[in-house]
């Protein structure tokens, strides 16, 4: 296939999606619950001592970002001013601190050497 047809096959099949408004929304919900669970999880791993699933949550937080943000921002989920509320509400859970205890502990040993040579 070339760029053309890929590009053509792409409009069709949209086309064909969009038919059944709530089909493309709920498949965008359901990826997007899916990714932040995923997150979770992460969270979880990192609390059993396990480092590297913060490089996981860092590639499942780009899903969750192209998913729930980028595609809203583009009105490309509902194609209504809901995209709008969808955009806002997953850059809000983007910035949730999912790590925020794992990164209180070392940041207050960072706070520690506040305003020494070590800082």
């Amino acid at each position: 296939m070339n760029a053309k047809s890929t590009y053509e096959f792409e409009l069709t099949l949209e086309k064909k999606w969009r038919k059944t408004t709530w089909l493309i929304p709920t498949i965008s919900l359901v990826t997007a619950s899916g990714l932040i669970f995923l997150i979770g999880c992460c969270l979880y791993w990192f609390e059993q001592g396990h480092w590297w699933t913060v490089i996981l949550a860092g590639l499942l937080a780009h899903s969750f970002f192209i998913v729930g943000v980028h595609d809203a921002a583009h009105k490309a989920i509902t194609r209504t001013k809901l995209d709008r509320w969808i955009l806002n509400i997953s850059a809000g859970l983007l910035l949730l601190p999912f790590f925020g205890e794992a990164f209180r502990n070392s940041h207050l040993i960072h706070h520690g050497n506040s305003n020494s040579e070590h800082d």
